[in-house]
């Protein structure tokens, strides 16, 4: 499954997400970026150091909902984490798994995340969907 975004950058990569819930995959998968935030809302900055604390190891932003519950994915944090490795995304898989290519350049490497490959992207990072998969 592609999207309709492309990049002037050179190399993309490909990351996973294991959604916290289905308003969260629905989001992503519906503006095509990483968080569900409409494109291009992003900063140049890289999160603090206690964003990428927040976000790293969380259980996530929101719990399991049933799926016609509305919620405000705009009151997230700013920054979503991806994982390299989509056995850790099905872990976390609790609203679906995304399977994203993204720029390189997007990418904020999480130092010290070894375990989870993890990286960070903003949640207005347009991303190429390359497919999914349902809640567990």
């Amino acid at each position: 499954m592609g999207s309709s975004h492309s990049s002037t950058a050179k190399k993309e990569i490909i990351l996973y997400r294991g959604t916290n819930c289905t308003a969260e995959f629905d989001a992503i998968t519906a503006q095509q970026t990483a968080g569900g935030w409409p494109a291009g809302t992003s900063s140049n900055s890289l999160p603090t150091s206690e964003q990428v604390e927040h976000q790293k190891g969380t259980s996530g932003e929101c719990a399991p909902i049933p799926k016609d519950k509305a919620i405000d994915i705009t009151k997230f944090t700013p920054w979503v984490e991806y994982t390299r490795d989509i056995a850790i995304a099905r872990q976390f898989n609790r609203g679906g798994v995304v399977q994203i290519s993204v720029a390189e350049a997007y990418v904020y490497i999480v130092e010290g995340d070894q375990l989870e490959s993890g990286v960070f992207l903003h949640r207005s990072t347009p991303v190429d969907i390359e497919g999914t998969e349902p809640p567990k």
